[in-house]
């Protein structure tokens, strides 16, 4: 442990350098308070007292001229805390130069808690902290920052010594670096050779699926080869093996016959070559004789024209495509037996057959749309286009038109063979869930219900080795961790090799198994979010247990009676052979006072602990278990939260001892998995939710029992509490204690701990989002200042693709990232701002109104007909499930794990579940009031595969997807925009007719209600007081939940860029959905208008004028109280922000913003809904206060007003009801008439 030569700052110089008297210097300048810093010999004190109307912070700098180090060494430092630090936080920066009399680079490790008391040994890598890469480097300057902002007391200070760079193996196990087998990777093992070779299969794309364009945050770029085929194998998906991911769900039992492809890199090796490209490559052949041609959509290479059997003329989109159904041609082959979509799609070529072509389907208005050569097919959709609807290929026209150009007809029918298997698979796999809890929840017994969240999710779990857990965090070094204390299992071993291997053995949405391989042997290490224990298995008989800050005393039973041990000084804790045995499974190891008792849990007796002790600090236990392939557990007893210890030093009180044996047997029974299973209730407006705990028991020497438990997510409970969504189901069981719950008295991150004991059940239900809430705002029949001020905001927002003045015209599909690099589209960047601006449509001027259909279908509707196979910044697979979704933002960020060398990936995408929604919402806006729901049928496996970001990342206690691969979490904008995707996401399905994911969709937002609505209640469970004036209240607002807890903002509030543009409740960056805020206003209203009374108004006020921009005009106008003085706000904003507008996209999005506030100010009606419509004129006159509304309606559609004096639909009167009113549509046109 104590291996290395800690020679105090002098470490920070070289070696040649004494570095006696060496001093750290403290940056100052006026705007910080004045920081005083005291050295000696290994550290330094760094202090600072609290001054108003500063930043509060302060840095020591310690320069290190000469150091050159590899990126594969630690900084390691021991710190710790002042007594009166609270809300403290530490930042360590290392700053290196590149040479050439360049600018030094500043690289920073994530900040940390200043807080503890007590002594910590940080142990920071270069390469996974800092993230430097593969390289010597040379350091010259290392800084401490003290941020005491947040602290409310006058001083902050912290204390560091022992500092130091050293490389692993100097530090022990403590330093061990682990190298991530990526087990997803493992190549599918085939029984059997298939029946007929497979068809060779080269797909020539110009898109990331084979190389990854990477540009970081920083302006690095690189490239990185996937891992696994991409996009191109995932069309392919359950009919060509590559890897164990690619086709987990195949069925075991099936046969040779379902290898139908074998992709190939190279056209010249190919039997059938697919082909689509924005961008030509002239320095390879496409169409190569003797090859068979099969090509969607565009065509950027001459050889390629020149060889399928039509001749196109693109058309240019001045307003979105016409669309049009198909038609068969002929009869053929290729269709025989299927039916085609009765979908509209996109035309966006005038397209004429060559002589002799064969013209096999065709667009309704005549034009050639699938037409067939000798050689080659032209398909004029683009690739994943539904021309043939199915219920598990991603493209069926797309698999059936390469086997039928390779002469393969003979097995289009095991094509719906394999399918048939692979969805039987999954429907019992399924069922198997499904009737598993029926044996054990009589409430299951009725109705129709789904596997949710469990399946195919890697929730927090993904990519990375440290997990923030709820009781714990799970540390890079695999330690487990609560405030200064932690504890690690390691292998004894004479070794300095710190090198060691992990791999993940199994992942699911509350926990993972890792298989780690030290020096000394392997051992396998599990971790749930529903314990507070960490389980190690197959273990050697002699381990290590590391800990720190945790051990004065130790406490166990035998039949001797209660034995209490002070540590410090002693060589053995416990011995079998003359202690006798342990009475009870369990010793507990604590510090004297307020603490983190740690408990030890062995199904078989140990033999021997022996105590590992260092300068009078408990540094760890040698452990002699029972055998080999032996189990331990240990965790925390109270989880985050501290108990007091003092009265412990003989005994333990009962309760103490019952609560103990109460988590023990728990942990015997270890949690592995939470199944989830769920049901629309419409007759009760209810999603019901059943979740089944899966327990590992140990088998043991106490004859402690199996023993089941469910535990409540948190969160849930709370709401439950808070009567928010959710309640709480009766269950008919026989005795009535059971299904009730219990409090644990175990403390999580996101609240108590609730578990119904003696049943691995538990049931609760929430409240059935409305799916149709939304808002439209009407356009005015007036002349008013705001209405031009929108008007030109827009006229000049619309030249620009994003910051720094590039134009619109930068984003093209040969160059979607605009000269910044890359293949693919990153369609979050290229759909900046249409939402918020199809929002604010009828706000604008006819002419601005045509630029805006202009862009809409450049930036989202072409790449959907026409480049889905680039539509997508990355086609991603994570390497411990082997699950694969996309990424829809070029967003990236330093991964900080190390894989096996061509394993894994070394970046992390960020921010996609804004993404993912935006991709929803604008389709959704597109079909619910523009008339688009062929779009949506068109496209749907697109749509369906976006949203499936969100859902390999759900997580089990913050209930929504993450704005990190890894399970960062969700707050601020990220997890504004979660419920109303899910929203979107539903109606979209609803018009794709998928009742299975529409259901699945209204589940997923109705959980994401909870995290949105209980943040702005969460505060008073932080020990805040409700009141926002109330003294000691120091967080204004809990923006959502992160991996390691809630996030907050401080009181008082900051005006920040997120805050200042709505970002803190409402906005998700790409603009504020009326079904979000119909959600607040039926359930949090009044919560949202104290906040944004004492709070965010007051802050965005500076010296009488609002300091913010226009996107916080939504919520004012929408929850407006007396006291929100609009229409100022509305002038002032547009008197700061008009030149902004005018070189930047957001002034597309001014619209919405101000015609919500006019709406507000003139009282004028609003659609509280509107489904499956296309508006064509939605008009109010201020003047005599009538509204025109007219729009083309189907059977389905549905609109909602807020209810007029009076009111004429098809020259009609109805009868108007409170509030609002459904309006009586018939299919076609409609023309209402309302007088307000």
């Amino acid at each position: 442990m104590r291996s290395g030569c800690f020679i105090g700052l002098a470490c920070l110089l070289t070696v040649t350098q004494a570095f006696a008297g060496y001093k750290f210097g403290v940056w100052q300048s006026e705007e910080l308070p004045v920081g005083v810093i005291q050295n000696y010999d290994n550290g330094f004190v760094l202090s600072m007292p609290k001054t108003p109307g500063t930043r509060n912070y302060t840095i020591a700098i310690g320069n290190t001229p000469d150091v050159n180090v590899p990126a594969q060494y630690k900084l390691t430092f021991r710190l710790k805390g002042g007594k009166t630090n609270q809300n403290t936080l530490v930042d360590v920066h290392i700053l290196t130069d590149p040479g050439n009399g360049k600018r030094w680079i500043t690289h920073r490790a994530p900040a940390f808690s200043g807080d503890s008391q007590d002594w910590r040994t940080y142990v920071m890598g270069l390469d996974t902290d800092f993230h430097l890469s593969d390289a010597i480097w040379k350091v010259v300057q290392v800084k401490f920052h003290l941020n005491g902002a947040y602290n409310p007391n006058d001083h902050s200070e912290i204390e560091v010594r022992d500092i130091r760079f050293c490389s692993a193996h100097e530090l022990g196990p403590q330093g061990i670096s682990y190298a991530i087998h990526n087990t997803a990777l493992t190549p599918y093992q085939q029984t059997k050779k298939p029946a007929m070779p497979p068809v060779k299969v080269a797909f020539d794309l110009d898109n990331e699926d084979k190389i990854a364009y990477v540009s970081l945050k920083d302006s690095t770029k690189f490239e990185e080869a996937n891992q696994h085929l991409g996009f191109q194998n995932f069309l392919l998906k359950g009919l060509a093996a590559h890897t164990k991911g690619d086709q987990q769900n195949i069925p075991s039992e099936m046969g040779s016959e379902w290898q139908l492809f074998q992709i190939v890199d190279n056209n010249q090796d190919a039997d059938v070559i697919v082909y689509s490209r924005a961008k030509p490559d002239p320095e390879k052949p496409h169409a190569i004789k003797g090859k068979k041609l099969l090509v969607f959509g565009s065509v950027a290479d001459e050889d390629v024209k020149n060889a399928i059997p039509v001749q196109l003329e693109y058309l240019n989109q001045n307003d979105y495509a016409e669309r049009y159904r198909l038609k068969q041609a002929t009869q053929h082959k290729l269709l025989q037996g299927e039916t085609l979509s009765q979908a509209a799609f996109g035309q966006y070529y005038s397209i004429t057959a060559k002589p002799g072509a064969t013209r096999i389907i065709d667009f309704e208005n005549g034009q050639p749309c699938v037409v067939e050569n000798t050689d080659a097919i032209y398909v004029a959709t683009g690739i994943g286009a539904q021309l043939l609807p199915d219920a598990l290929y991603y493209d069926r026209f797309l698999i059936r038109t390469i086997l039928y150009l390779a002469n393969r007809t003979n097995a289009f029918s095991t094509v719906d063979i394999v399918k048939d298997k692979l969805l039987d698979s999954a429907r019992k796999t399924d069922q198997a869930i499904i009737d598993q809890i029926r044996k054990e929840t009589p409430e299951a017994t009725t109705g129709t219900w789904q596997v949710g969240q469990s399946s195919n999710n890697f929730g927090r779990f993904g990519y990375n080795i440290a997990e923030g857990l709820l009781h714990y965090s799970l540390r890079r070094d695999l330690a487990s961790e609560v405030g200064p204390r932690s504890f690690r299992v390691d292998l004894l071993a004479t070794s300095t090799n710190n090198q060691a291997k992990l791999e993940i053995e199994s992942v699911n949405w509350v926990g993972k198994t890792m298989k780690i391989t030290q020096e000394g042997g392997t051992f396998t290490q599990q971790v749930s979010l529903l314990s507070p224990f960490v389980c190690y298995s197959k273990l050697p008989k002699s381990i290590m247990l590391a800990v720190e800050n945790l051990a004065d005393m130790a406490i166990f039973e035998t039949s001797q009676g209660m034995k209490s041990i002070k540590l410090q000084g002693q060589t053995i804790l416990y011995d079998k052979a003359s202690h006798g045995s342990l009475k009870r499974p369990w010793i507990l190891i604590h510090k004297v006072g307020n603490t983190h008792p740690l408990l030890l849990v062995f199904p078989r007796n140990p033999e021997r602990l022996t105590i590992r002790e260092y300068e009078g600090t408990i540094e760890g236990f040698t452990i002699e278990l029972a055998g080999n392939n032996d189990t331990f557990l240990a965790g925390w007893p109270w989880g985050t939260a501290q108990t007091q210890t003092d009265e412990w030093t003989e005994n333990l009180p009962l309760a103490i001892r019952d609560k103990l044996d109460l988590q023990a047997k728990m942990a015997l029974n270890f949690p592995v998995h939470a199944q989830e299973i769920f049901k629309i209730d419409e007759k009760s407006n209810k999603v019901r939710i059943i979740q089944r705990t899966e327990h590992h028991y140990w088998e043991n020497d106490w004859t402690i029992s199996k023993f089941a438990y469910g535990i409540m997510p948190p969160l849930m409970a709370i709401a439950e509490r808070e009567k928010l969504i959710v309640t709480r189901d009766t269950v008919d069981v026989d005795s009535p204690t059971e299904g009730k719950l219990e409090n644990l008295d175990l403390a999580s991150i996101y609240g108590p701990t609730l578990a119904v004991l003696g049943r691995s059940t538990l049931t609760y239900s929430l409240d059935l989002p409305d799916i149709d809430a939304c808002i439209v705002t009407p356009s005015f029949n007036m002349e008013h200042r705001w209405i031009d001020a929108a008007n030109k905001a827009f006229q000049g927002g619309v030249k620009w693709s994003w910051g720094g003045l590039a134009p619109y015209e930068l984003l093209q599909f040969d160059v979607p990232g605009g000269g910044r690099g890359g293949d693919n589209i990153s369609p979050f960047t290229w759909q900046f701002g249409l939402t918020t601006a199809l929002q604010g449509y009828f706000l604008l001027s006819d002419s601005n109104r045509a630029l805006l259909r202009m862009r809409v279908n450049h930036r989202f509707v072409e790449p959907l007909d026409q480049y889905q196979y680039k539509n997508m910044a990355r086609h991603r697979m994570e390497p411990f499930s082997g699950l694969q979704y996309p990424v829809m933002f070029r967003s990236i960020y330093p991964q900080g794990v190390s894989y096996e060398e061509n394993q894994g990936t070394k970046y992390n995408y960020g921010d996609c579940n804004e993404a993912s929604s935006v991709i929803a919402w604008v389709a959704d806006l597109l079909a619910e009031r523009f008339g688009f729901q062929d779009l949506v049928k068109a496209n749907w496996s697109y749509l369906k595969y976006n949203m499936t970001h969100q859902k390999v990342m759900d997580d089990w206690a913050y209930h929504a997807g993450s704005c990190r691969e890894d399970g960062a979490g969700a707050w601020i904008d990220m997890l504004n925009g979660e419920y109303a995707g899910f929203i979107s996401h539903a109606r979209a399905a609803r018009i794709a007719k998928d009742k299975a994911e529409q259901d699945d969709a209204i589940y997923r937002a109705a959980k994401r209600s909870v995290p949105t609505l209980v943040r702005l209640r969460f505060h008073t469970w932080m020990n805040q007081p409700s009141d926002p004036k109330a003294p000691g209240r120091t967080i204004s607002l809990v923006t959502g939940f992160g991996e390691y807890g809630p996030k907050t903002y401080p009181n008082p509030l900051r005006n920040n860029s997120n805050v200042a543009s709505a970002m803190d409740l409402f906005d998700f960056s790409q603009g504020a959905p009326g079904a979000l805020f119909q959600l607040y206003d039926k359930y949090v209203k009044h919560d949202v208008q104290q906040y944004m009374l004492n709070f965010s108004i007051p802050t965005l006020t500076e010296s009488g004028k609002i300091a913010c921009n226009e996107r916080y005009l939504q919520p004012i106008a929408f929850f407006k109280t007396p006291e929100m003085n609009l229409e100022l706000y509305a002038d002032q904003i547009i008197e700061s922000k008009a030149d902004f507008w005018q070189r930047d996209w957001p002034g597309i999005t001014v619209a919405y913003p101000l015609a919500l506030t006019l709406a507000t100010t003139l009282n004028a009606p609003i659609l509280t809904n509107c489904v499956n419509a296309k508006i064509i004129d939605f008009t109010f006159e201020p003047a005599t206060k009538k509204l025109t509304l007219e729009l083309e309606a189907s059977e389905s559609s549905l609109a909602t007003l807020i209810s007029p004096k009076a009111m004429m639909v098809n020259n009609q009167q109805i009868t108007v009801t409170q509030g609002t009113t459904k309006l009586p549509l018939k299919p076609g046109k409609n023309i209402i008439e309302a007088n307000y």
